[in-house]
């Protein structure tokens, strides 16, 4: 089956021509050239906000000056943002490596604080594991709960 090579679109034997972008379809699609292309981006770890709200905050801020922003929900707040649509719990913030002390600068005009050295981040980041996994398994139990507690609502109101 012929292929777009722009439009990534498959057409029928007989079409020989992309109706969308009037390009010459090919038999096979090279996947690997269009990665090969493609420049990875090395986040680093900024900030960890106390929640979704102070996250979209410093955000905003950030992309408002062209730096894109990766958020990863450490522990039990991914679970609580799958399930609750937001997390009151922690949100780190992650930023181009390449843009990382023009994005310290605007969080520390923000908060108007110097941020930790770096052997202090990492002494944190290691008890931060510890406390992370009892945060997991503190967000199992209270959904091991809440489900216990749906199926009991539901026997009630079966008899």
């Amino acid at each position: 089956m012929p292929w777009c090579p722009k439009c990534k679109t498959e057409y029928r034997e007989e079409i020989q021509i992309c109706s969308d972008c009037g390009s010459d379809l090919v038999e096979k699609l090279d996947v690997e050239e269009e990665y090969e292309d493609k420049e990875y981006i090395q986040y680093q770890y900024l900030f960890n906000c106390s929640g979704d709200q102070e996250a979209d905050i410093l955000e905003s801020f950030l992309v408002g000056e062209g730096i894109g922003v990766l958020r990863k929900y450490p522990g039990s707040s991914d679970i609580s943002k799958v399930i609750g649509g937001m997390t009151k719990l922690d949100v780190e913030l992650y930023v181009d490596k390449e843009r990382f002390l023009e994005a310290k600068d605007i969080v520390e005009n923000i908060f108007n604080k110097d941020f930790k050295q770096d052997d202090e981040v990492e002494e944190e980041e290691q008890s931060y594991d510890e406390v992370s996994s009892s945060n997991f398994t503190i967000g199992k139990i209270l959904i091991i709960v809440l489900l216990m507690g749906l199926i009991f609502a539901k026997l009630n109101s079966l008899f």
